[in-house]
């Protein structure tokens, strides 16, 4: 028999280590223990509990509660136990509002704001960030239009050129022009074809004595690419003046080309009909086993 050490009396122990009669003097034991040690704790810390005290939340307490939260705001009345409403009213705006009384516990933490001063505060944010949108749009707008504007002056001014000729400003439809006229452009390449043929000619790279006469006469009248003989007669005079040869017209041929660093001279020069050398251009002729005369690239 063993003697409950919750309410004192007397039961049958089942096993050595029992101390309560039933489980409800254990649950009411363990209860006791933690109000003793809850109210060692409020004691320890200063202040009584809200809950047990229902005089505790006077109105210049509660108003300093709400001053904690925030000092805007002004407490009307209204409040009767923690779990009921209060009233307030903001001391900006004066909007009068209701609140619960679950704000004024210290472990909610929670701020008391004025929904009408924050609608009022997020209008006027939602204003200035569409002004400062607006005014980075108008910004941009002004960027590209002067970017576009210093890009068409940049077009203009590239327009405006030099002829290498005449030396004389002109503006150029084509970005790559570099003459006013066809006949500057004609000049400088007239020109500059003459000094390199001048060129030439001191560089012993050209033989000022090759005619086509000449050159027909130490061929026997023969084109050496096809083997047949030329016709003098194969030209036409147009009304305008102009003359145009035929394709079994007389005209001299290259056997190097000058493109491919050839010269002008009587060892590199022979007859040959026009239509053959337009069709040998710059390339080599050679001959294949049989004997037969062909084109290398």
């Amino acid at each position: 028999m063993r003697e409950c050490r919750y309410c004192g009396h007397l039961f049958q122990e089942e096993n050595g280590h029992q101390v309560f009669c039933s489980d409800h003097c254990r649950n009411e034991q363990h209860n006791l223990y933690h109000r003793i040690s809850r109210k060692k704790k409020i004691e320890a810390r200063g202040y009584v509990p809200v809950r047990s005290h229902k005089d505790f939340n006077t109105i210049e307490r509660i108003q300093a509660r709400v001053n904690t939260k925030s000092s805007k705001i002004l407490y009307l009345g209204g409040y009767t136990d923690d779990k009921g409403k209060i009233y307030l009213q903001c001391t900006d705006c004066g909007y009068m509002f209701a609140s619960s009384t679950k704000v004024l516990r210290p472990s909610k933490g929670k701020t008391i704001q004025c929904d009408n001063c924050r609608h009022i505060l997020s209008e006027i944010r939602q204003r200035e960030h569409q002004e400062v949108v607006f005014n980075n749009m108008a910004v941009r707008k002004e960027q590209a239009r002067l970017s576009q504007i210093q890009k068409e002056s940049e077009k203009i001014k590239a327009r405006h050129k030099r002829c290498r000729e005449c030396d004389k400003e002109f503006y150029a439809d084509n970005p790559r022009a570099m003459y006013c006229s066809d006949e500057c452009r004609k000049k400088f390449n007239n020109r500059t074809h003459d000094l390199k043929r001048r060129i030439k000619i001191r560089e012993n790279l050209i033989d000022k004595d090759i005619s086509l006469i000449k050159l027909a006469k130490r061929d026997n009248d023969t084109c050496w690419i096809c083997k047949r003989k030329v016709d003098w007669c194969n030209f036409e005079t147009t009304k305008e003046g102009w003359y145009i040869s035929g394709k079994n017209y007389p005209s001299i041929d290259h056997v190097i080309a000058l493109a491919n660093g050839g010269k002008h001279s009587w060892e590199n020069v022979r007859l040959a009909h026009c239509k053959c050398n337009t069709e040998k251009r710059d390339k080599l002729i050679g001959e294949n086993p049989s004997g037969q005369l062909v084109l290398f690239l």
